[in-house]
């Protein structure tokens, strides 16, 4: 892995081909984006970050590889992607709905790897 890389981009575009990195975002405006892992991995925190317009996408697909990302308690995570002999796995602890503002829509693919989410 990488060492980590704290960033203040509005949108994520990472690849991870037989490597992988972290990543701190601190964007107060951040927007989604694509996390693409090959025989690789990520862990993507977004712990200091905000979202510009209420709702973010992120397309997260992991092939024979892992994505990791850490979000906000006060956001609300929908998971929208599929699982091939692999995993795509919320596991943050969802705040009522008048205590989030702010959605994190995770999609794309999990083919022999996984995606996970959580706090």
């Amino acid at each position: 892995m990488q060492t980590i890389e704290a960033v203040s981009n509005w949108t994520l575009d990472e690849t991870a081909i037989f490597g992988g990195g972290k990543k701190s975002v601190a964007s107060q405006q951040f927007q989604g984006g694509e996390v693409y892992a090959l025989c690789g991995g990520h862990e993507i925190n977004l712990k200091e970050a905000d979202i510009a317009q209420g709702t973010a996408v992120i397309e997260a697909t992991a092939i024979l590889g892992g994505i990791e990302l850490r979000v906000p308690e006060n956001w609300d995570v929908a998971i929208e992607g599929v699982a091939i002999f692999g995993g795509y796995e919320d596991k943050t602890s969802h705040p009522r709905e008048e205590q989030a503002p702010r959605r994190l829509i995770v999609r794309g693919f999990a083919i022999l790897g996984g995606v996970e989410v959580k706090n």
